[in-house]
């Protein structure tokens, strides 16, 4: 099990019982984008959401509470319903992986 997840963004969220959205990936070294291909990649997607839930329980108490979880291709969308929550998870379980985003670095005038 992972101990830093990839962090794709996060965001403040209003109007909404939750305040911050952390989205996360669950990307490998044979799978970096962690899109589902094969049945071995899908069992091991699954099992990768079921020791994340139990981890995020571990941590933060029961879904619903202090946090609830969406789903995603990548990986999964993490809501917060407070800051420290929220900050304490970014910080300390998450990571910024250079080789997991696509990023054009061109620097000019496109089309000539």
């Amino acid at each position: 099990m992972y101990t830093k997840y990839n962090l794709v963004y996060c965001k403040a969220l209003e109007g909404t019982k939750w305040k911050h959205l952390v989205a996360i990936g669950f990307a490998s070294d044979n799978n970096p984008t962690a899109a589902v291909v094969s049945t071995d990649e899908q069992d091991d997607y699954l099992n990768h959401q079921k020791k994340f839930l139990n981890f995020l329980t571990v941590q933060y108490g029961s879904e619903g509470d202090r946090w609830n979880v969406r789903w995603s291709d990548y990986g999964a969308d993490v809501r917060f319903s407070n800051n420290s929550d929220a900050s304490s998870f970014v910080m300390c379980f998450t990571k910024r992986n250079r080789s997991y985003y696509k990023t054009d670095n061109y620097v000019g005038i496109r089309g000539h």
